[in-house]
């Protein structure tokens, strides 16, 4: 079960995670009738319905907004999974059994007492939440692994299309620290790639014999990478900037893409809003 957890998982906030669990729960009370719904009339039963798909939308607006609010975006592109995925579902579920709870005792729906109408809200919110929480979250891990596949499978088949550059006549790039110390001169088609290691950039190249070394700068990732050659050089996340050269092939899960460069030992990531960006580098 933990493998399962730890599986990348996209972190998806877009109009269909406000509108599909709305739809969801307006079809469920509309239908299912829980809390006594399927006993009124069905005009009352329609407007309760849209009531609690509006809450649906409100629980995951607050939730997911809030999440962004204290989440670094990186974070949530590149270190989502599965189990965190679960976790922010369940929160939702319990955002919405807090607002379903606050509106029948606000709105005189109940004649129980606050602490068992709150436990029967929350089980009936949760028993009704189960089944199309686990559908939702086994939809997007098959849908958006199937779409990075494909992704994956359409730049690899552009790589075998390309040239290497390989002894472009292209003069030594001059590498220097932050306090504008010199160095190292490595000629482009040398460089693997660059690496952001906190205040430290650390540069993968191959020497005359053809082995991987690594030179370690005290620099910022974006500083040295300005004097990169854009045509060739793609700052494929915030820690990473490769060398299209050197790249043998690309996969994909179903948070992002990953790169197997030639030479090293490590995949680069492709941070998921990058995608597009990587693929127009690659055709260029």
């Amino acid at each position: 079960m933990s493998w399962l957890l730890k599986k990348p998982h996209p972190f998806i906030f877009n109009k269909s995670s406000v509108l599909l669990p709305a739809v969801v729960t307006f079809f469920l009370f509309l239908f299912i009738g829980p809390f006594g719904v399927a006993d009124m009339d069905w005009s009352y039963r329609l407007l309760l319905a849209a009531l609690f798909g509006l809450n649906g939308a409100l629980a995951v607006i607050i939730t997911v907004g809030g999440l962004k609010m204290i989440v670094s975006k990186s974070a949530l592109e590149d270190q989502w999974t599965v189990g965190k995925e679960m976790l922010l579902i369940i929160l939702v579920v319990f955002v919405i059994c807090l607002i379903n709870f606050g509106f029948f005792s606000f709105a005189g729906l109940a004649d129980q007492r606050p602490a068992d109408l709150f436990i029967q809200v929350t089980l009936k919110t949760t028993a009704i939440s189960v089944f199309p929480v686990v559908i939702l979250v086994l939809f997007e891990q098959f849908m958006h692994k199937r779409k990075s596949l494909q992704e994956a499978l359409e730049i690899t088949e552009r790589l075998h299309q390309k040239t290497t550059i390989e002894n472009s006549g292209a003069d030594k790039l001059n590498f220097y620290a932050e306090n504008e110390k010199f160095e190292i001169s490595l000629l482009p088609e040398k460089i693997l790639t660059l690496k952001s290691e906190g205040n430290y950039v650390e540069i993968f190249y191959l020497n005359d014999q053809v082995e991987v070394k690594k030179k370690l700068i005290r620099n910022r990732l974006k500083a040295l990478s300005e004097i990169l050659p854009a045509e060739q050089f793609f700052n494929s996340h915030k820690s990473y900037v490769l060398n299209k050269a050197h790249i043998e092939s690309v996969e994909g899960n179903a948070r992002n893409l990953n790169v197997t460069m030639s030479h090293l030992d490590f995949a680069i990531p492709v941070s998921r809003s990058k995608t597009k960006d990587f693929q127009k580098f690659l055709s260029e």
